[in-house]
């Protein structure tokens, strides 16, 4: 793992980020269910802050992944690129937001165990993810937390999907 950040001015921040992992599966009754996936991941981003209220952000991750146990080798190719948007007010309410677009391609059976792993929820193709938060203090100890996300996976239709929630702390 390797990580670097730069501060050119107040306002902008690049961050660079390298990984090279190994993600290990063994199972003892289930010879099918083993894996080793060994990847690679890249993460450039930059991020603006224009002021303590407001943050936008933009990065592109770039990963390649392999499992060597098995013939044939799954392999799986992911380009992602996002945008994120965060907006403060004064300590009471906030507002999240993110836009993803997910490349993918993965050779091998998505259904497997390997599948699973690797592709982590998303599907071959093109891939779009989106959520957006409202969180808002509404009391001296209560705070509501508004969220929606939406993804549109492969073939498989759009997904919406909201939640609400409120919170007391004492």
């Amino acid at each position: 793992f390797v990580s670097g950040r730069w501060n050119p001015s107040s306002k902008w921040t690049v961050e660079l980020e390298y990984k090279n992992g190994e993600q290990l599966a063994d199972s003892e009754l289930f010879d099918t269910r083993d894996y080793e996936v060994l990847s690679h991941k890249i993460r450039p981003k930059l991020t603006f802050q224009p002021s303590r209220k407001l943050r936008v952000s933009s990065e592109y991750k770039w990963e390649i992944s392999e499992n060597v146990i098995g013939d044939p080798a799954e392999q799986l190719a992911s380009n992602d690129v996002n945008v994120e948007m965060t907006f403060n007010s004064s300590g009471r309410m906030s507002i999240r937001s993110k836009i993803s677009f997910v490349k993918v391609e993965f050779d091998g059976v998505p259904s497997s165990p390997v599948g699973f792993a690797m592709l982590g929820g998303l599907q071959n193709g093109s891939n779009y993810l989106w959520n957006l938060t409202f969180d808002r203090k509404i009391g001296k100890n209560l705070f509501l937390t508004l969220n929606y996300e939406g993804r549109k996976t492969g073939e498989v239709p759009i997904i919406h999907v909201g939640r609400a929630q409120i919170r007391a702390a004492f």
